[in-house]
């Protein structure tokens, strides 16, 4: 049958009147074609829209947890390498005490040749000082004469003496000079100690973290304990600022999970706990962003 006559067999099938007589409604011709249009259609269409289906909430999930392994790694790397710099530090500070008694360490002139060599290798000193073991200043080579003076709060005296070295969240030098500090305790022969600290730039600590390749909705920074920034943030504020954020429970893996901030809107969090120091950091990612990639 030629495409003409296809077409005058559907048009008359398609319009004849089934009421016609009784024989004709036995070739019910236009319900049969309907029937097999809708099962070839369904057996074409709903195959095809599972497979998508699948294949779509596969993808969804597989970007969802490469975004939390790659936030993972971010936060371990980083991690690692902030504890680097402040181990490097606290062993060279450790050495120092070695090195050198007491007596030569009370010496101005000695203390500013120690930290001319700080300087020369790490390039972040501000001050070093030596401390008694009621937290009074004896001696200090630096930004600022300070000697004479009680600089050590209780708490981190009494963390000094527990530990033996203690580092201590950031504060303001001066009106310009955010540091952070690193002390080591050295045990005297009489059973007494002093304290040797250096206060450092946390400009560095800023490099590090403005290294990392984020995008421009991601946010990394430090805060302590207890939700305070030690660094700038892109988006939740500035140095000394609470983050509205939770603060993470205690960890000491890498942990990566999902939240969602004041304006509900679901953010992927990695942060781990800096070990021995009073920091946690932290890379908050929003999660629509990552799944666009």
């Amino acid at each position: 049958m030629t495409f003409s006559g296809w077409l005058k067999f559907i048009f008359r099938f398609w319009s004849e009147d089934l009421k016609a007589g009784p024989v004709k409604s036995l070739f019910h011709f236009r319900r049969i074609w309907k029937v097999a249009v809708l099962l070839i259609g369904g057996a074409t269409l709903i195959p095809l829209v599972t497979m998508a289906l699948i294949d779509y909430n596969v993808t969804q999930i597989s970007v969802e947890s490469e975004a939390l392994m790659q936030t993972g790694r971010l936060v371990s790397n980083t991690t690692h390498t902030l504890s680097y710099f402040l181990e490097e530090r606290k062993s060279a500070l450790k050495f120092i005490s070695y090195d050198n008694t007491f007596e030569e360490l009370k010496d101005q002139k000695r203390l500013a040749g120690l930290l001319e060599n700080l300087e020369k290798g790490f390039g972040e000193g501000v001050a070093l000082g030596v401390i008694d073991s009621s937290g009074t200043i004896l001696t200090r080579s630096g930004s600022d004469k300070l000697s004479g003076t009680s600089l050590i709060n209780k708490k981190c005296l009494d963390k000094i003496q527990a530990t033996g070295a203690h580092i201590c969240q950031v504060f303001r030098e001066d009106r310009e000079t955010v540091t952070l500090s690193i002390s080591v305790r050295y045990d005297l022969p009489d059973d007494n100690f002093y304290i040797l600290r250096i206060c450092l730039n946390s400009e560095r600590f800023y490099e590090i973290l403005s290294s990392l390749d984020l995008g421009g909705t991601d946010d990394t920074f430090i805060i302590n304990h207890d939700g305070v920034l030690q660094t700038p943030s892109r988006y939740h504020g500035g140095v000394f600022e609470k983050i509205l954020l939770p603060i993470p429970g205690y960890s000491q893996e890498t942990c990566v999970q999902e939240i969602r901030n004041a304006e509900d809107e679901p953010l992927i969090v990695g942060y781990m706990y800096i070990p021995d120091s009073p920091f946690i950091l932290m890379i908050v990612r929003p999660k629509a962003e990552l799944m666009k990639s």
